[in-house]
Order: structure tokens, then sequence, then C-alpha cells
């Protein structure tokens, strides 16, 4: 499965840290933050990776050649001419994969997802005879009290903003994680214009053109987003053996 990683924000709220830099490349233990993705994809055999960069584009570059070398990965940058958002860039890997499904993950999360349910969320999505994604739930780490999720309600597939407090033990597990898997044949039917993600794979399904699977995990996720957020996956990779 080929592997597409959502690196086109500026990181406004991690300005003072970042300084003009794309926020993909922040310093994370003397290492830019997307080392630790590759490397984990790496870790799971996903070696054929597109870096989906908009803002400070060459900068993603440089470090991503460098980078591909060293975890020894097949690396293509795609340079975003304007911003299209999480969900408008997908629309550049048309005929760019020969794979059936794409492993879709924010650039600014790391996922601390393990093989197995990577291994099964792929097996249920690539053996569907209809157009399947899953979308990974995981716990968010974050110190703040929102997060989004997806559900399916009566009315269809839906997604919204919800205070964790509010949600009971299965629906924590549930919060995006920002990792999805999509089939392939559906990208043609992203837009060329900015979106976000989470709106296309609404509409996909609204359109009855792709049905979803949502997976819970206990898996932590840390986005980078802020500040504190910033912190608080600094503080889990100093544990870490």
């Amino acid at each position: 499965m080929d592997v597409a990683i959502l690196a086109g924000g500026k990181g406004t709220r991690l300005s003072g840290i970042t300084r003009g830099k794309q926020k993909c490349l922040v310093d994370v233990q003397g290492r830019p933050f997307i080392s630790l993705l590759l490397k984990q994809l790496k870790g799971f055999g996903l070696t054929k990776i597109f870096v989906m960069a908009g803002f400070d584009g060459q900068s993603v570059k440089r470090t991503v050649d460098s980078l591909s070398k060293e975890f020894q990965l097949d690396v293509a940058l795609f340079e975003e001419p304007e911003p299209l958002g999480t969900g408008g860039c997908l629309h550049q890997l048309i005929g760019e994969t020969s794979k059936s499904h794409v492993l879709v993950m924010n650039g600014d999360t790391f996922f601390e997802i393990t093989k197995n349910d990577l291994d099964s969320a792929i097996e249920s999505a690539t053996r569907s005879c209809f157009p399947k994604a899953v979308i990974f739930g995981g716990m968010s780490a974050s110190s703040e009290d929102e997060a989004g999720l997806f559900r399916h309600t009566s009315s269809g597939l839906k997604y919204a903003r919800a205070r964790l407090e509010s949600l009971n033990d299965e629906d924590q597990k549930k919060c995006f994680s920002g990792w999805m898997i999509l089939p392939a044949e559906v990208l043609t039917q992203f837009p060329t214009r900015k979106c976000d993600i989470e709106n296309c794979i609404l509409d996909l399904v609204a359109q009855q053109k792709m049905e979803v699977e949502i997976i819970a995990t206990q898996s932590w996720y840390f986005d980078i987003g802020t500040p504190e957020r910033l912190i608080r996956i600094q503080e889990y990779l100093n544990k870490c053996p």
C-alpha cells in the first residue's frame, strides 16, 4: 500500500517555534517531526510515500530527500501551487499510485497504531467488493478538551467536534486520529479546489460512491498543532525506550 502524508499546514499557532518553517519540520528530540512518521512507516514495511506539501515546499523537499536515503524509502513530493487543504491536494495522486488503496495521514500527527491494527484495517479495506475507506479512531493525547469524530447515524455518516468529557469509553477510542485508508479509485472524485478531507469523505458517502468503516483503537495520537501539544509528544517520546 502506498502512503500520502498531508504536509501543507503553516502551523500558525506554532509560529514562535517554527519561525517560518513548515510544521512537519519542527524539531522533536533533535530531529524534524516528519522523520518520526517516516521511521514508523518503514517499520510497517510501507516504503512508497507521497508527501503533499504546500507552504515552504522546497524546505520540505530537502528534508524529505535526505530522510528517504536514511530510511531507504521511495518518497515523492508534490508541491501545491496554491493551498488546496487536506482534501483538495489528494487529486494530485491520480495516476501516481498503482495500488488499490492509499494510506492517508496527517503530517502533524503521530499515531502509535499497532501493526496488527493496521494490517487488519488494510485487509478489511482491500477485501471489500465495493469501494471502502477505513477511518482510524484513537485516543487523543491533547491536553485540550475537544476532538473530531466520525459517526454512523440514522441519517448517514457525520463528522463533528465533541468534548472529550462527554464521550463514553468506547467513543474515546474513536476520536479521529488523522489516519485513514482510501480506495484509489475515488481520488478522481476529490475536488481540485481547496477543501477539508473530512467534508470530501462525507460527500463521497452521501453520493454512495464509497462506504466507510470506523475502527476504534486503544492507541494514542499526538498532534503538534500548538506548543502545548508539542510538549506532550516530547514528554511521551522521552519515556519511550
